[in-house]
């Protein structure tokens, strides 16, 4: 079991941690330690119109303290004043490290928003009984599940799917971090609407057990079952969305700090042991980056979370680091990365400074693309982490399943064209409305979507670069008044440019960004 010091470190480095609150060193006491379970339900954020979310009942560390769950009462409110009751009567013994328990129930067809609220009856041994509502999470509200169900699609054409890029199954799990099983992400996806997800589990959580994750194991062989079960998945012809399975890489930048790589499909397993904490303070990167892309060739890639944000103590004792322009150039023939997912899960600090990383790579001449994804830990309606180790936890709607997404012009049948379709660099990055631009016949052609649940179109800007130049232009921009949800308009392209891409928000403040299109001059 991980040092208290270690934990401490741990906990805020990505601000993604799962709210463990059993582990508390060898301190007489904490406010977060009960000796019961961690208990919640969990369901996502939203749904299709002819689709019902699946809804879970959540267990954690029922190895420890092992339960028997009596029974889970739902109430249901929604749209029209509907207020309604479900009763299950499950006594079911639960003793495993990570539990989810599908509670089967339909969601009504009215569209509209709803709230999910769950009373749960547990017994553990020696007969103790506990009521929880919603969660038992300490010093947390106890609030409800929020899902909406839309009135219609989602406004992308039917050649576009959107996909999660970013998130992280069972095979991630370690003393702070875990996610969800492979079949509960299949479910959620199915019913967001999503085509493909891209399962990219942590490198050094490959070198562990699963269900003792400070005990070693044989890396390749756990991925190779990884990837058995990943391909699994796609054998379900219920209209479930095609999964990748990948990987975050941790390699060494160009000052031989830990940065992440995400892989998109690569058959072999690629080390990366250097910040997974385990070592101490050997946290020295296993590879380079440029090792890395060696291995990796053309299969596509990207720059995770360029600019996150982390603590000195991090950087101090885990040799993370962010990356840099050094990074990005391709050296001794060495491929390149595919582009850098700077959208992880929310729009902050992290965000602004990594789509700026991006373009200052566009101006600098690298044709790099962007990505989105979440970034998330078996979270689908909210993320619960820990705000101050051992004292207190926080819950955030950041970094939940499918809330950004990253769309590719692909039927998404099978693994090989969607790594063309991220290859070929016409993906867009949204978490709402559609944008897309196209050449043709010497003008620029630009499509803008959006539905009412992600807010009529509101702005839109084109922006142009130059090599060489410090900062893009905006070739042409245009305000929408309320209640437009399309629009469509051609432009002349500018002469003596290398790139062009373009922006889209909503009155709600979605945003949609495109991949560049680039031309030589």
């Amino acid at each position: 079991m991980f040092d208290f010091w270690q934990k401490q470190l741990l906990s805020p480095y990505t601000g993604l941690s799962y709210a463990e609150t059993h582990y508390k060193f060898k301190l007489p006491w904490s406010p977060l330690f009960k000796k019961w379970p961690e208990i919640f339900i969990d369901a996502p954020r939203f749904c299709l119109p002819d689709s019902t979310p699946p809804l879970y009942l959540v267990i954690k560390d029922a190895h420890w303290f092992p339960v028997t769950i009596k029974s889970v009462s739902l109430n249901i409110h929604g749209p029209g004043g509907l207020n309604t009751t479900l009763e299950f009567n499950l006594n079911l013994k639960v003793n495993e490290q990570v539990s989810f328990t599908s509670l089967d129930y339909i969601l009504p067809s009215l569209p509209g928003s709803y709230r999910i609220n769950a009373h749960i009856k547990i017994e553990k041994q020696g007969g103790k009984t506990l009521s929880v509502f919603n969660s038992n999470f300490p010093g947390l509200p106890f609030d409800p599940l929020s899902i909406e169900r839309l009135d219609c699609s989602l406004p992308y054409p039917e050649d576009w799917k959107a996909g999660e890029l970013h998130c992280h199954s069972e095979y991630t799990h370690n003393p702070v971090e875990f996610g969800a099983p492979l079949t509960v992400l299949q479910a959620a996806a199915k019913a967001l609407g999503l085509g493909y997800v891209v399962v990219t589990d942590h490198s050094y959580d490959f070198y562990y057990q699963g269900k003792d994750y400070m005990v070693p194991t044989n890396p390749e062989e756990k991925w190779e079952q990884y990837i058995s079960d990943v391909h699994a998945l796609n054998n379900n012809k219920d209209g479930s969305p095609l999964f990748i399975p990948g990987e975050e890489v941790s390699c060494g930048n160009y000052n031989n700090k830990n940065i992440h790589l995400l892989v998109m499909g690569h058959p072999n397993f690629i080390p990366g042991l250097g910040d997974g904490g385990r070592r101490w303070f050997n946290n020295k990167p296993d590879l380079t980056l440029a090792q890395a892309l060696e291995i990796i060739q053309d299969i596509p890639c990207f720059g995770a979370h360029p600019k996150i944000q982390m603590s000195g103590a991090e950087k101090f004792i885990f040799r993370r680091n962010h990356w840099n322009s050094a990074d990005i150039k391709s050296k001794n023939n060495i491929p390149n990365i595919t582009g850098l997912q700077f959208w992880n899960g929310f729009r902050g600090k992290e965000f602004s400074m990594g789509r700026s990383f991006w373009v200052q790579q566009l101006l600098e001449g690298h044709k790099l693309i962007p990505a989105a994804g979440n970034d998330a830990h078996g979270d689908l309606n909210r993320h619960t982490g820990i705000k101050i180790p051992l004292f207190s936890l926080y819950h955030s709607m950041n970094h939940v399943l499918g809330q950004v997404r990253t769309l590719v012009r692909d039927s998404c049948t099978s693994i090989e064209s969607v790594q063309q379709s991220l290859r070929n660099g016409t993906q867009i990055c949204t978490d709402g409305p559609f944008l897309f631009i196209e050449q043709s016949n010497g003008k620029l052609h630009l499509t803008a979507q959006s539905i009412p649940w992600f807010g009529s179109l509101n702005r839109i800007h084109i922006f142009s670069g130059k090599t060489g130049d410090p900062r893009e232009i905006i070739v042409k921009s245009w305000k929408l008044s309320s209640n437009e949800y399309s629009l469509e308009k051609s432009i002349d392209i500018p002469s003596g440019i290398n790139y062009i891409r373009a922006e889209a928000w909503t009155q709600k403040e979605r945003l949609a960004i495109t991949s560049p299109i680039f031309f030589d001059s």
